[in-house]
């Protein structure tokens, strides 16, 4: 009688933090800017330059900004990242708009309404909003977790235009508005990673955010009152932030007649209210990986981050989230679903051994496959050689059960799915 034991591994790599925006996602080109009256009355307190220069809207959102007098007091302030509390404020960054000014900018490339994008965001528009403390006065440019935030936020209000050729303009004329919520960051939380800034410490900012990566549009300043300003970083999950806008949102946009969906090229800032909007930049969301779609569906904001990264177990089924996404099982619920792997009789007396595992394919980044071993101290003894595996019937939610069958030369062996993105 042939012995079998079933054991589920899996192998999986994601580069955490990593940008997905190109050059291409960004406006490219200043169509037409008209400052507006009143633009000669702001000017950039270091080098008393206006602020009218256009072409600082093109490419991606500040990174870092320029250390106010009262942060570094010296003749040479330094730089220091944009973040909720410290928004873009030079002249070579933002770009004003003043009673009947407009802006308006075209993109690289066009800027679709994708399924695949995230929350269904299809573009952002980033200005120089700026989230409120709870203590009072101005961000010290210290340690974000001794820093907590308030309910009220300093910002402009800009209505936003989208055109696929120039000339028909569909407007959201009931918002979302421009330079608001949410607040730029500039670099992520990143205690291990550090960036090197001259003239101070740093040791909590690392790498650029993702200016292509909404966060979920559902979220207010509510939600991040009384949170320390290193919890919000974390919670923007890489994102630069920036004011989202769906073109599922207009229905008079007219389709793509290839494609089928909303397309569009151009991009129209204008002031709203009796504010003086500015513009930092405007970026198209770029599609994100099926895992990452995953995660949107079963994490919410107000999670903590660190449940949802491909090694958590929030579930303690001992199951890591990449294996419960492969499988297509709840990382939520714990031993709701059957064995992830199970041996089943062979198909005829005296047959191949077979093995019954479950698989997600809507996880098309994902290769999950089942191997097999006599020697489990010898892990270059593990092989797919002999393997055969044929999708069997529907469980759920386009996850299949695949039957697996080894070669009858394996004799008692040790089998296990093998869950790779490679």
């Amino acid at each position: 009688m042939k012995r079998f034991a079933a054991i589920a591994a899996g192998w999986a790599w994601w580069t955490a933090g990593a940008v997905s925006a190109s050059a291409a996602n960004y406006a490219a080109r200043v169509v037409e800017y008209v400052p507006g009256q009143g633009m000669e009355s702001f000017w950039d307190v270091l080098d008393l330059e206006y602020y009218t220069n256009a072409t600082v809207a093109l490419g991606r959102p500040t990174v870092d900004t320029t250390l106010t007098r009262s942060q570094q007091p010296t003749d040479d302030p330094g730089t220091a990242p944009v973040l909720p509390v410290q928004a873009a404020w030079r002249w070579f960054e933002v770009v004003g708009i003043a009673t009947n000014g407009r802006l308006t900018l075209e993109f690289e490339q066009p800027v679709t309404d994708d399924p695949d994008h995230p929350y269904g965001v299809d573009f952002l528009v980033f200005g120089n909003a700026l989230q409120g403390i709870q203590s009072g006065g101005y961000w010290t440019n210290g340690d974000p977790q001794g820093v907590t935030l308030s309910g009220t936020i300093t910002y402009e209000t800009a209505r936003v235009s989208v055109s696929p050729d120039g000339t028909n303009w569909f407007a959201f004329s009931g918002g979302p508005y421009a330079d608001g919520f949410a607040p730029t960051l500039g670099r992520v939380y990143d205690t291990n990673a550090p960036a090197a800034f001259a003239g101070w410490d740093n040791r909590w900012w690392g790498a650029p955010t993702d200016p292509a990566l909404p966060l979920d549009p559902r979220l207010a300043v509510s939600n991040f009152v009384g949170m320390t300003l290193a919890d919000v970083a974390r919670r923007y999950r890489g994102s630069a932030g920036g004011t989202p806008y769906d073109l599922a949102d207009l229905p008079d946009l007219p389709a793509d007649p290839e494609t089928g969906r909303k397309t569009i090229r151009y991009v129209k800032i204008e002031r709203g209210g009796k504010s003086f909007p500015e513009v930092d930049a405007v970026c198209g969301v770029a599609p994100v990986s099926a895992f990452k779609r995953w995660q949107i569906a079963h994490f919410n904001w107000m999670e903590d981050p660190d449940l949802e990264q491909p090694d958590a177990d929030p579930d303690g089924d001992g199951l890591p989230n990449r294996m419960e996404y492969a499988l297509g099982r709840n990382p939520r619920v714990a031993d709701a679903d059957p064995p992830p792997l199970r041996w089943s009789p062979p198909a005829a007396p005296g047959g191949a051994p077979r093995a019954v595992f479950p698989r997600n394919e809507d996880a098309t980044d994902m290769v999950v496959a089942l191997e097999w071993t006599t020697n489990l101290a010898d892990r270059a003894s593990w092989s797919t050689q002999g393997v055969s595996s044929v999708r069997g019937g529907a469980l759920t939610n386009n996850v299949f059960e695949w039957v697996a069958e080894l070669p009858t030369e394996a004799g008692a062996a040790f089998y296990r799915l093998r869950v790779s993105d490679e």
